[in-house]
């Protein structure tokens, strides 16, 4: 058990690397399209600080879904499918 937990978590750490590093990238090409007035109106302090909070809200949201609720939902379903099976009972 402790394997396959380990095992999902070195899956989802190259995955959430690669996603930081797309996003990143993006972020830094849109901040630098932006007009000279945008950087000169805006605490750009408070922007990144709101970025950084944002990744990190997607990247807590990701680990849920991903390696607890879908493999929950999914196990769930599972076993109610071996369990109508095995006692015959499917008007599912």
């Amino acid at each position: 058990s402790s394997f396959f937990k380990e095992s999902q978590s070195l899956i989802y750490l190259k995955v959430a690397q690669a996603a930081f590093v797309q996003l990143a990238e993006v972020s830094f090409h849109h901040l630098h399209s932006l007009s000279l007035d945008w950087h000169l109106k805006k605490k750009l302090g408070e922007v990144i600080r709101s970025m950084d909070r944002g990744i990190l809200a997607c990247d807590i949201l990701m680990k849920y879904l991903f390696l607890w609720l879908f493999p929950a939902i999914g196990e769930c379903i599972l076993v109610v499918i071996i369990f109508s099976v095995y006692f015959d009972y499917l008007p599912l």
